[in-house]
């Protein structure tokens, strides 16, 4: 785990199919819907969950880059 340079939060690398490096926000349990039972009831199951901190950062403007 490291810190976001820019706000100080504690992010996690991580490496997108694309090969690039990507930060995240430390995971976090939600419930996420897994399936409809056959009556349909939604099945939902606690999982952890991550999140890109450029979706969180305050800062996370001043890091895009232009494209095109």
């Amino acid at each position: 785990m490291s810190s976001c340079r820019s706000c100080g939060a504690p992010i996690v690398w991580a490496l997108t199919l694309a090969g690039k490096r990507i930060p995240l926000d430390p995971p976090e349990k939600r419930l996420v819907q897994r399936d409809l039972a056959a009556d349909g009831t939604k099945v939902v199951d606690l999982e952890d969950t991550w999140i890109s901190h450029f979706a969180t950062c305050p800062q996370a403007d001043s890091w895009r880059r232009e494209r095109g």
